[in-house]
């Protein structure tokens, strides 16, 4: 609940920023090149959970992006209702979402029906863009996918990551049922997760380095919150 609170007064002390800073969403479409635009194999788009709930923001994390990149491109993965890749937008990043399930669009809920760049796609399953990102994130994110999956969104991460890029992760070790149905596929420890980040061509950076406590959209209740820097 502490953690809770202190992003919710980061996002509203933030906020006059945000508002002062607002400027036209780019007009530009950036499209993800997949052969799997949903991820049907996914608990979550079976159970249609996450990406049926889930509008999470935090205007101070887009405030410190932006004041360590200026305005750049920013890639959201399993972006769910879109606010937090849109409010990317309006401060004026190039700015994109990836989900998993097709719920949200099919919905039209969050910003799907209004706001251009944001796609189904399956991450567990190779894709490309023809830009590349300073800041990729993935709140909550991994601890969804097969360790085959997470293996292939590591090589996805590399394909589309700047050289000076970061990508953030946040997960969990603990399980998650909705509808009788796990939708936690790989439950590891904060070293586990490091050993299978390093092993796929990442460097760990501690996050305190990047980010205080009330900029994180999430936070992990074990620790394991991550910035992963492309070693290759």
């Amino acid at each position: 609940m502490i953690k809770i609170a202190t992003q919710c007064l980061g996002h509203c002390v933030c906020y006059p920023w945000f508002i002062i800073n607002q400027k036209p969403c780019t007009k530009e479409r950036f499209m993800v090149q997949t052969e799997n635009p949903v991820a049907h194999d996914s608990p979550d788009h079976k159970t249609c959970w996450g990406t049926a709930i889930n509008n999470i923001t935090n205007v101070a994390f887009v405030r410190s992006m932006t004041i360590r990149y200026g305005r750049s491109n920013y890639l959201d993965l399993g972006c769910s209702s879109g606010r937090l890749v849109h409010d990317f937008a309006r401060v004026g990043w190039k700015s994109v979402g990836l989900e998993g399930s097709d719920c949200s669009k099919k919905l039209r809920r969050g910003e799907w029906p209004w706001y251009q760049n944001l796609f189904t796609c399956d991450i567990s399953k190779p894709f490309r863009f023809d830009i590349q990102f300073d800041v990729v994130t993935a709140w909550d994110v991994v601890e969804h996918l097969s360790i085959q999956g997470l293996e292939q969104l590591c090589d996805n991460v590399h394909s589309c990551l700047s050289p000076n890029g970061i990508w953030i992760i946040t997960t969990a070790n603990n399980s998650d049922t909705a509808c009788g149905i796990e939708l936690h596929q790989t439950k590891w420890t904060k070293d586990q997760w490091t050993k299978v980040f390093v092993s796929r061509g990442f460097s760990v950076c501690p996050i305190e380095s990047l980010l205080r406590r009330f900029e994180m959209v999430r936070h992990s209740a074990d620790g394991s919150e991550f910035v992963l820097i492309s070693s290759k």
